[in-house]
């Protein structure tokens, strides 16, 4: 089956780190998308604001972000483990159906507790299965970066979103 894609399908890529990014990108031109299609943003507030103000097609999302792209005094380059997933929630709170695909290095999360400030790790299942509640039927799917064709994983899932 050959795939027409649209030139003003709109892609917002949250990843902060470049290498991840460039491999990303590689994966989505050869599946035929053009750099006009590809938005990346490499931070989470970033991401807040472009989903805020923008329309989207589909979002490939990390889940471990910087907050911001400038480290300075005020953030000391923070760095939150489940930024993804704020991101998620704040979809979910603006009412925003974008069709989402997880991308991530990690396979498991430290989480704090909110009222002991315990350590908890998160599997990917977790975070999956949380990506899943945050955004019901928007959610595609996870993709493990790094693992055995992980490439692969990655074009099917986005075959399943120009299907739809």
């Amino acid at each position: 089956m050959i795939l027409k894609i649209d030139k003003n399908f709109k892609i917002l890529i949250v990843e902060d780190s470049e290498i991840k990014w460039i491999d990303i990108e590689k994966v989505l031109l050869e599946f035929g998308f053009l750099n006009s299609n590809l938005n990346r943003v490499g931070n989470i507030i970033g991401a807040e604001e472009m989903i805020s103000k923008g329309s989207w097609d589909l979002m490939i999302l990390d889940i471990s972000l910087d907050l911001m792209d400038q480290i300075s005094e005020a953030n000391q380059g923070a760095h939150e483990v489940l930024g993804g997933l704020s991101i998620a929630n704040k979809m979910y709170l603006l009412g925003k159906e974008v069709p989402t695909i997880i991308v991530t290095a990690f396979d498991a999360f430290p989480s704090k507790g909110i009222r002991s400030g315990y350590v908890q790790i998160l599997s990917i299942e977790e975070v999956n299965r949380r990506a899943q509640e945050m955004l019901d039927s928007a959610y595609i799917g996870y993709v493990q970066y790094g693992e055995k064709d992980w490439q692969s994983r990655l074009n099917k899932l986005l075959k399943e979103v120009l299907i739809k």
